[in-house]
């Protein structure tokens, strides 16, 4: 992974580079920063740098012995913790039981959510709950009482730091505490307000913010040279500085389920306008046969044809992104969707959003959406 691999964050880039440069590399630093901001990408492109034979204009040379081993996620002084499950197959926790999946996620991109890498490693059993153990934080004990393998650097990246239980995290702030030479530990996280003070106090924190639409604009374009020019600019402007939702729409885009996702959104108001119980019911089921990641994307979906709506009915419609038929739909939906409504629709999709990242109930929650659409909806 190099610098310019990564979509934007130009000055957090320059910052790295001048403090491996001048040999002010912190012990310990802390990416903190929203979803799809690139956090993980620029972990693994400042572990390369740091550790190239030979860097080259602010890039590692990515041909080196240690660049090539870093590029192919194998390198025996760059250990990797991240959240796992408690499984039957493993009497211990390591994140080493599911290396393999680390490394085909990381190769096929580093921009992925949590739920996408539990959906990898739990077979689709999305109610399983991840976790940083203790087995984890035990095991880079063992790994740092005995020499470097291959390289100067030994660098340990946890991603999704905030997911380490007590224990871990306690066993953590000790190796923290007694900093080793030439060690580097890189924690990632979204939520670092839920992490132990004690280890923030201890590492450089590196604030992401979300990515500029032009980047990401950028960056769909070399991708997905295959879509419209205006499905791009829709991508950019709906991923919201979230370079894994803009990857999770084009390929929305490039398998034509926006299509899927518009046919049902015409299906759901419908039936829930109108209370048809059974048909709604069908609709649940047919939900409830996608995946968590599909279900937040068409969950997405929704909040963007709603405000189109809002708009519409706002006498301004020129804000909005839609499709021809997407138009021609909302132009006649739109009166039902009015101040007295808008908030509420928002704060329950938000609700359930957030319920499908806390692993509920998918046929229970989908049911109590709709139904309370469905009443938000007649009261327009």
């Amino acid at each position: 992974m190099r610098f310019s691999d990564i979509v934007g964050q130009e000055h957090i880039k320059e910052h790295l580079r001048t403090i491996v440069e001048q040999k002010k590399v912190s012990h310990a630093m802390m990416f903190a920063g929203p979803q799809g901001s690139g956090k993980l990408a620029m972990a693994l492109a400042f572990a390369q740098y740091l550790n190239c034979s030979n860097p080259r204009n602010g890039e590692p040379c990515g041909v080196c012995n240690n660049c090539r081993k870093i590029e192919s996620f194998n390198h025996p002084d760059l250990i990797f913790i991240y959240p796992t499950i408690s499984s039957s197959k493993h009497k211990q926790h390591y994140s080493n039981n599911y290396i393999q999946e680390w490394q085909g996620m990381l190769s096929a991109s580093p921009y992925f959510s949590l739920s996408e890498w539990l959906e990898k490693i739990s077979g689709g059993q999305t109610n399983k709950q991840a976790s940083i153990f203790k087995d984890d934080s035990e095991e880079i004990i063992r790994r740092l009482s005995v020499k470097s393998f291959e390289s100067e650097n030994r660098i340990i990246i946890i991603w999704q730091a905030d997911k380490m239980n007590t224990v871990a995290a306690n066993k953590i702030l000790k190796i923290l505490e007694e900093p080793q030479p030439n060690t580097y530990f890189i924690l990632t996280t979204e939520l670092p307000d839920i992490i132990l003070p004690t280890i923030i106090s201890r590492t450089q924190l590196v604030k992401f913010s979300g990515v500029k639409t032009t980047k990401i604009l950028e960056w769909v374009q070399q991708k997905y040279p295959g879509l419209k020019e205006w499905q791009q600019i829709n991508i950019s402007k709906l991923a919201d500085g979230n370079v894994i939702y803009a990857k999770q729409l084009a390929e929305l885009y490039s398998r034509n389920e926006t299509l899927e996702f518009f046919n049902m959104f015409v299906n759901l108001t419908r039936n829930a306008y109108i209370a048809d119980f059974l048909k709604i019911n069908d609709l649940v089921l047919s939900i409830d046969e996608m995946t968590t990641e599909q279900q937040k994307a068409f969950i997405n979906y929704m909040t963007r044809m709603f405000r189109s709506a809002y708009l519409f009915n706002a006498k301004l419609p020129e804000l909005t992104l839609l499709t021809e038929e997407e138009t021609e739909f909302i132009k006649k939906f739109s009166k039902f969707v009015t101040i007295k409504n808008i908030e509420n629709i928002y704060n329950l999709l938000n609700d359930t959003y957030y319920a499908l990242t806390r692993n509920a109930n998918k046929k229970i929650l989908w049911t109590n959406t709709i139904i309370k659409i469905g009443i938000y909806l007649r009261r327009y």
